[in-house]
């Protein structure tokens, strides 16, 4: 696995809120939500971040944690940060 950035950077709603930058954080973040969780879905997001060898393969996985973290709101929107 490549540590590649994630961009835009992905806020969730987790504790007192995380901020993921890179592929190596999201993979740690994915890794102890799978194990919380224990669901299909997450599983397969670390699956796809720890399987990352090409930017490609980067922005593949960082959408799909993206889409995941949305359906169940736990992303925060540009909208929902304080100006």
């Amino acid at each position: 696995m490549g540590d590649f950035p994630i961009e835009p950077e992905l806020q969730v709603r987790v504790g007192a809120g995380r901020t993921l930058r890179s592929i190596d954080e999201a993979a740690e973040f994915a890794r102890s939500l799978a194990k919380e969780r224990n669901s299909r879905e997450w599983d397969g997001v670390l699956y796809r971040l720890e399987a990352v060898r090409t930017r490609e393969d980067a922005r593949d996985a960082a959408n799909a944690l993206r889409a995941l973290l949305e359906a169940e709101d736990l992303l925060v929107m540009q909208t929902d940060q304080p100006r």
